[in-house]
């Protein structure tokens, strides 16, 4: 990778998350009180088609990519959930278009056409780039004021933490590994 990412604070990535949120209500396909339609904020808003393929053959691990020759996000066959309706695969596929869309909007690629791999852990600036796309899925998924009022108005009468926990995965339609990370991030599970 040439370019350096820039650091962005986690306020500043929500604040681009929110103003893409906005754009998705202006045009009608989003209200901030469902989840989020990942694959039309991909396609209507940034322009790149859903594309899915066995990426495991060439890119072992590889769950996404974004591909801005061919204005598209790569997602592996193995998340395509639509046949079988699987809704861990559903978040799984949620989160990695997200994060795909995350390096869009936040310009990783730095004007470079190829396509945009970023899986050296060790170097710190694809380690960056990967640490706040990740922030941008988790963002785009549950956007705080929603996450919060669901967690605090609509599944408040659920006690038990656990089941708390299943019912804002299945409404974000969203991992518990993201899910709990991003109650977290929101202070919602302090006082548990």
């Amino acid at each position: 990778m040439t370019n350096r990412i820039r650091f962005l604070s986690p306020t500043c990535i929500e604040e681009i998350v929110f103003e893409l949120l906005k754009k998705a209500q202006k045009m009608g396909f989003y209200d901030f009180n469902s989840p989020t339609p990942m694959d039309l904020i991909a396609e209507k808003i940034c322009n790149l088609r859903i594309m899915y393929e066995n990426l495991d053959d060439d890119l072992p691990g590889t769950l996404g990519l974004l591909d801005l020759d061919n204005k598209a996000i790569w997602i592996d066959i193995s998340l395509d959930h639509l046949d079988t309706d699987q809704f861990i695969d559903e978040a799984r596929c949620n989160f990695t278009m997200g994060h795909e869309i995350g390096h869009f909007i936040l310009d990783h690629a730095g004007g470079n056409k190829n396509l945009i791999d970023f899986h050296n852990e060790f170097n710190p600036e694809t380690k960056k780039a990967e640490t706040q796309a990740n922030m941008v899925a988790a963002m785009l998924l549950m956007p705080r004021e929603l996450a919060i009022r669901k967690w605090n108005e609509d599944f408040a009468d659920t006690f038990d933490l656990g089941d708390r926990i299943i019912q804002m995965m299945i409404f974000f339609r969203s991992s518990r590994e993201t899910t709990v990370n991003r109650l977290n991030t929101l202070g919602l599970l302090k006082k548990y």
